[in-house]
């Protein structure tokens, strides 16, 4: 969502209250399979992007003392095989939501973030579903609570940051599934190359879009 969005926002409601970055994309490669392009593809996304919208942001959420959101992950804090660009871009908005709500504190602006685990979106639906039966079972085991997340769940723990409920929050990341990560990769790990592949191709397969990649959108709200 580019500079003319927001001041399109800001012309109809006549102020910028949220800015939700929510727009991402993922590469399954290990390091050393990872080319250079896709690297800075995954980094313009999901790091770029975050960072050039709040810049932009900043003039219109300083008079409104608003609040940003940035939708980070638990592979921002570790790793999964095969994600390390996503990972290393993950990392780096954990880190610019830390910074911005430092600089941006001092004028009222808040600056947090939430770093989901397994959610049922479209795309964790079609890899779920093209695992054995066992390993999706154990997949929500991997959660503290048992279960995978849903989109809901995260959309509400975006909102109340976003409110002045949370008008004390800032520079802070709300995880959802503390020990997914580690779980995660053992969950992966005990995959046959079978299951796995499986899988991935249903991965492969989401590449093909016109961003190249795994894609949600952005969001900016006025009130």
């Amino acid at each position: 969502m580019g500079d003319g969005r927001q001041d399109e926002v800001v012309q109809q409601a006549g102020r910028l209250d949220i800015l939700v970055n929510n727009a991402g994309r993922m590469v399954e490669a290990k390091v050393d399979e990872t080319g250079l392009d896709e690297w800075r593809r995954t980094m313009a996304l999901n790091l770029d992007a975050p960072f050039l919208l709040i810049r932009r942001a900043m003039p219109h959420l300083r008079r409104s003392r608003g609040a940003i959101v940035n939708i980070g992950s638990i592979e921002g804090l570790a790793s999964n095989p095969g994600h390390a660009a996503y990972c290393a871009s993950k990392a780096g908005l954990h880190g610019l939501t830390r910074a911005v709500a430092v600089d941006g504190g001092p004028d009222g602006v808040r600056c947090n973030g939430v770093a989901p685990g397994w959610i049922d979106t479209d795309l964790n639906i079609n890899f779920v579903a093209a695992l054995p039966e066992e390993a999706r079972g154990r997949l929500g085991a991997i959660h503290p609570l048992g279960r995978t997340g849903r989109v809901e769940e995260v959309a509400a723990m975006v909102a109340w940051i976003a409110s002045d409920e949370a008008a004390f929050v800032t520079g802070q990341f709300a995880n959802y599934g503390e020990r997914v990560s580690k779980d995660l990769l053992q969950f992966f790990n005990r995959l046959n190359e079978s299951a796995r592949s499986q899988a991935e191709h249903h991965l492969v397969a989401n590449r093909t879009n016109p961003a190249g990649g795994i894609c949600c959108s952005g969001g900016i709200v006025g009130f």
